[in-house]
């Protein structure tokens, strides 16, 4: 592969365009100089980006989920599915980072870590072809086509699965995970919003320890009620934590969240959400949702000292971070809270070309490792030994 410029090539009944590290840079920069993106397009419109850290030479594992991009999302400002792959490539290799770091994960995805690199499938399909739409089977034909392609040219492996965008295909019976799963081996089919969420609640729970605030008096602020913010509401209520304000933007999971006695707002009350009286919130909604008016608010917020989530790209711009940093906040990076979903993913992936047996548990089990790290960090960014709680992070010692 040449890695001096852009590569186009006609595969079958579509264009692959090999974009380089050098290339990536310059869309992104000082995001793009390690990822390598294979963007596919066919005639329909249908464009699939593949971004990851490749390591030439080496069988590596690229990790990260498949997204289908909500035509919400796709209707942002200056969308680009390749500026999508590079930025969630960039996010899942900090989250196999903070894997390494911490030792984390289960026995078969810890033993490939060193060859475990971050990635991510992002699909912009056609106006017919998203999930449920009447060219949907075409679309996903169309992607794992792509996806054995890129092994093959790349000599690298995909391991993904859930992301944005899944559901029931046309049929009214298949759904595009196990349309994936059957027709390309990396593709797993684990609910992955269960783990993430254990690691979320773990974390969340270290860090109100490590400040001296008792899970059942806190009050926290949960951001996006969907696949993974529903799951930590259920552990809330498994653990005692009955304190919480949502913030959902879908009207039937406002009703239906409501009803189970959950004080809820819409997307019209974020203003609000970031001024309430909370100690924590944790984000975890589709893309940007600490804008510099989100920022600072929660830096002006006197109560809210922890933040927490698992959301991607949760910035809506660079430097966001370092300024609650500088107002005492104590965020926790989302990669971090983040890392279980697709550590399962690969462990799904490992023991089924192994042979050996798949719990999730193992992965559930696992994610409380990250409470003392979490616990200790949040003493150790308090007490002035770190300037950010990610510093205090990455100098955790501990045994896992």
């Amino acid at each position: 592969m040449n890695n001096a410029a852009t590569e186009e090539t006609m595969v079958k009944d579509f264009r692959r365009t090999i974009i380089p590290p050098s290339e990536a840079e310059k869309l992104l920069p000082g995001v793009g100089n390690d990822i390598t993106v294979y963007l596919y397009e066919n005639e329909r419109g249908d464009r699939l980006a593949i971004g990851t850290h490749l390591l030439p030479g080496k069988e590596s594992l690229s990790l990260g989920g498949f997204r289908i991009v909500p035509e919400e999302r796709a209707a942002t400002e200056g969308f680009d599915p390749v500026i999508e792959a590079i930025q969630l490539a960039n996010g899942m290799e900090k989250k196999v980072f903070w894997a390494r770091k911490l030792h984390l994960g289960g026995p078969l995805g810890l033993a490939r870590i060193q060859d475990t690199v971050g990635g991510k499938c992002v699909l912009l399909p056609n106006s017919e072809g998203r999930v449920g739409e009447s060219a949907d089977f075409e679309v996903l034909r169309f992607a794992t086509t792509c996806l054995h392609d890129f092994e093959s040219d790349s000599g690298n492996r995909v391991v993904t699965g859930q992301d944005l965008g899944h559901g029931v295909l046309s049929d009214e019976k298949t759904t595009s995970l196990e349309f994936l799963n059957n027709n390309f081996h990396g593709a797993v089919l684990e609910n992955t919003s269960i783990p993430t969420a254990e690691g979320n609640v773990q974390m969340l729970l270290g860090m109100l320890e490590g400040l001296d605030i008792p899970p059942s008096e806190a009050r926290i602020g949960l951001l996006g009620c969907g696949n993974i913010g529903s799951q930590i509401l259920k552990r809330f209520h498994d653990i005692g934590m009955s304190n919480v304000i949502c913030v959902e933007a879908n009207p039937s999971t406002q009703q239906e969240l409501r009803g189970l006695g959950h004080e809820v707002l819409g997307v019209d009350g974020l203003s609000e959400f970031f001024s309430s009286e909370v100690d924590a919130i944790a984000v975890n909604a589709s893309g940007g949702s600490l804008t510099g008016e989100a920022v600072e608010r929660i830096n002006l917020n006197s109560r809210l000292q922890i933040i927490t989530g698992c959301e991607n790209l949760v910035f809506s711009k660079r430097g966001e971070r370092e300024t609650l940093d500088a107002a005492g906040k104590l965020f926790a990076p989302t990669e971090l809270c983040g890392m279980f979903g697709y550590l399962t993913a690969i462990e799904e992936y490992l023991c089924r070309v192994e042979s050996s047996t798949y719990s999730v548990e193992t992965l559930i089990d696992a994610a409380a490792n990250l409470r003392p790290v979490g616990c200790k960090s949040a003493i150790m960014t308090r007490d002035g030994s770190f300037q950010s709680f990610s510093d205090a992070v990455k100098s955790y010692e501990g045994e896992n």
